[in-house]
């Protein structure tokens, strides 16, 4: 399968337990990965997220500091990626 690597967030500074992060993109795939599969590859997110792909739910995650990987639906070619994060342990 191809990988997608996406840069660091660059998010730096504390947000309360109450906010929510949202980390918008666009992503386009070369078109000779749309019979592939694509994973998107994430070194970690802390601590709840819900990953969205023009607009439909790809995947959630719970844990901090941990990799995890989300499967593209076949054919994806390229879309809006948001990644929407939570730490409601954190003050």
């Amino acid at each position: 399968p191809f990988a997608i690597e996406a840069p660091a967030s660059g998010v730096q500074r504390a947000f309360t337990p109450d906010q929510t992060l949202v980390y918008r993109r666009r992503i386009e795939l070369p078109a000779d990965w749309a019979e592939q599969q694509v994973a998107l590859n994430f070194e970690a997110v802390d601590h709840e997220c819900v990953i969205f792909l023009d607009g439909k739910i790809l995947g959630r995650h719970t844990g901090g500091y941990l990799p995890f990987s989300i499967l593209l639906p076949a054919g994806t070619t390229g879309g809006e990626l948001v990644v929407a994060v939570r730490d409601p342990s954190d003050t």
